[in-house]
């Protein structure tokens, strides 16, 4: 029988990136770059500051797919010092309010950091940039870069998944996922 504690509530996952995970995807990425095409990646992400002394920086990695639509710089984890809107779910109708100075400076931000990984990716004839479940300020700032940047959602792959093995909980409740990013999928 569920625990009646648990009715309604919210269940908060997050999973934490660590040295040992941004490896294996490192390790992977340099033995495919290499043997496929005889270069070694040096770029591995990249860090911008904003004036207020905030840090955005992220952690990318290349995939190396059969076909041209395959082949993309995916951003495993984005961080933004200071963010607030940690696990809302973006809109995927473009807007461009941004409410106070700090927002506008950390847009900037974010956005000098995409572009980094639009050169990288250009540079290694990848056809995308992508990163997961995107804040509504990263949105901005991609569409900053790219007007026509959309937010995919995903129904047939690459989908979340959690095995619960703690009390059981009751139909109603939810699951909600904080920071789903690219690193943790090995």
């Amino acid at each position: 029988m569920a625990d009646p504690t648990l009715a309604g509530s919210v269940v908060r996952v997050a999973l934490v990136p660590d040295a040992a995970t941004m490896q294996w995807h490192h390790s992977r990425e340099e033995f495919l770059a290499k043997v496929l095409l005889g270069r070694w990646p040096n770029s591995k992400g990249a860090m911008a500051e904003a004036p207020d002394g905030r840090r955005v920086w992220c952690i990318w990695t290349r995939t190396f797919g059969a076909s041209q639509d395959q082949r993309v710089l995916n951003i495993l984890r984005l961080s933004v010092e200071g963010e607030k809107n940690l696990g809302q779910p973006a809109s995927t109708k473009p807007h461009d309010k941004l409410h106070d100075h700090a927002q506008r400076t950390q847009v900037k931000a974010i956005a000098a950091v995409l572009q980094a990984a639009q050169v990288e990716a250009f540079d290694w004839g990848m056809s995308s940039v992508q990163f997961w479940n995107p804040s509504p300020l990263s949105v901005l700032a991609a569409r900053h870069l790219e007007p026509s940047a959309e937010i995919v959602e995903r129904h047939e792959e690459s989908l979340a998944s959690l095995r619960w093995h703690g009390r059981p909980m009751p139909d109603n409740a939810t699951i909600d996922w904080i920071s789903n990013e690219k690193f943790a999928w090995c």
